[in-house]
Parts: C-alpha cells; sequence; structure tokens
C-alpha cells in the first residue's frame, strides 16, 4: 500500500511539473516512481511527454521510444495518445537530424 501511494504521489507531481513546465523534474518524478513500479503506465507516458518538451532531454529519442512502446505493451488501449506521442517525436527526430546535418557541413567546411 505504501510503494502504490509513494508511486501516485511521484506520478501526480510528476503531472504537475509538466503543467509548470519544469521538465526535469516531472522526469525525475517519473523515474522515482519507475524505480519503485517498472510497469506504471502514467509515469512511463509522462516521462516521455516530459523528455519531449524539455530541451535538454529531448536528443535521447531512444528513452522516448522505449517509454512510448512500453506503454503500448502495458496498456494497449493507450495506442492512440502514444501515436500522437510519436508523431511529436517523428518531428523532434527531423529538427534533430538537421541540426546534425547542419553542423557536420559546417564542421567539413561547407557553411558559415
Amino acid at each position: 500500500m505504501a510503494k502504490e501511494l509513494y508511486v501516485t504521489t511521484q506520478a501526480n507531481l510528476a503531472q504537475a511539473h509538466l503543467k509548470l513546465a519544469r521538465y526535469d523534474q516531472a522526469i525525475q518524478c517519473c523515474s522515482l516512481a519507475l524505480a519503485v513500479d517498472p510497469g506504471h503506465v502514467k509515469s512511463l507516458f509522462r516521462r516521455a511527454s516530459a523528455r519531449l518538451l524539455d530541451p535538454s532531454a529531448n536528443d535521447d529519442v531512444t528513452a522516448i521510444e522505449t517509454d512510448l512502446n512500453r506503454v503500448v505493451e502495458l496498456a494497449p488501449e493507450e495506442k492512440g495518445a502514444v501515436e500522437q506521442k510519436r508523431a511529436e517525436l517523428a518531428e523532434l527526430r527531423r529538427r534533430h537530424d538537421a541540426r546534425q546535418k547542419a553542423l557536420f557541413s559546417r564542421m567539413m567546411g561547407g557553411g558559415a
């Protein structure tokens, strides 16, 4: 019972941090909840959401994708919400790839 309360509290704190655009804190709360209950769907989904929104964390597309895949595995009924996040992830990847390409081009002397 105490573990369930802890996990629920951390997931709720994560949601509050998301609403306040405190993405790093939301990620931390979700990770704490998931350390106790690795299959907590809300924490997985919220951590992926926070990572998508946090510029310092959204380069880790593998971690985002892993959380989203786990959500679908544990709760197939959430597939619609996950697909929306996957669309956001695809856009993030496109922007990330464009930045990497521009950086590489500059390194090779192809741009200013």
